[in-house]
């Protein structure tokens, strides 16, 4: 196939297509002509890729797995704690601005002191009291 029928198939622009291929990911075959021609195990590799890729899985762990080097497996579980060590973080960051929310911007010294001060006036955020 065609590298405008590979992007048609893969939705890859020809850059990406074409950069995969320089990272050894393909190998398409050339015609007499010179021009490349895919295969359909191409077109799967790209599709692999692009939803690893999808996933945030560097592209040294894309090719460690497509050469072997590495078990997909592995790559997958260690996507997986990761994903479990941001999301316990975004868990932390919410409930510590539940709680500062709650409490107002007073526990960082933004409040307003008097109706005549305005040196702290513009320092109060959107929780301030």
């Amino acid at each position: 196939m065609t590298i405008k029928e590979m992007e048609e198939k893969t939705g890859m622009s020809r850059t990406n297509i074409r950069f995969y291929e320089s990272e050894g990911l393909i190998q398409p075959n050339r015609r007499e002509n010179g021009y490349r021609e895919y295969s359909e195990t191409d077109a799967q590799i790209l599709m692999k890729v692009k939803l690893l890729r999808s996933m945030d899985v560097p592209l040294d762990q894309v090719k460690a797995a497509a050469f072997g080097e590495k078990q997909l497996c592995d790559i997958l579980t260690e996507l997986e704690a990761e994903l479990d060590r941001r999301q316990a973080h975004q868990e932390r960051t919410r409930l510590a601005l539940r709680q500062l929310k709650q409490a107002g911007t007073r526990i960082l010294g933004f409040v307003y002191r008097s109706e005549g001060d305005t040196t702290q006036k513009k320092y109060q955020g959107k929780y301030g009291r």
